[in-house]
């Protein structure tokens, strides 16, 4: 299972993962506040043990691959969202996928 970490409020995140059938995939799904970075959130994630150092950040910007690379995470990019191939692959995530059904089959 995996986390969404988002800087949207979590109520839109979880109607955003609902909407596409994907909220049965996450452990934790988490959202943001005014002003906290992706990488402080994803600390406090950790620190407060609400997701483990085995987690997965799964994204769709440099940003959620940048807080998962600082926080010693591995990250997923994806292609459905803002974040073109470019952005993400310069993060070097654990893999880019381009459909919300190979989201199912990562094994990392």
């Amino acid at each position: 299972m995996y986390d969404s970490g988002t800087t949207k409020r979590k109520d839109f995140a979880e109607r955003i993962l609902a909407l596409f059938e994907l909220d049965h995939l996450f452990d934790i799904i988490n959202g943001g506040d005014v002003g906290i970075t992706k990488v402080h959130q994803l600390s406090g994630l950790l620190s407060d043990k609400s997701i483990g150092s085995g987690s997965v950040m799964v994204g769709d910007r440099n940003a959620d691959l940048i807080g998962a690379n600082r926080n010693g995470l591995k990250s997923v990019g994806v292609l459905w969202g803002y974040g073109c191939y470019e952005e993400l692959s310069s993060e070097n995530p654990s893999m880019i996928l381009s459909t919300t059904k190979e989201l199912s089959n990562i094994t990392l």
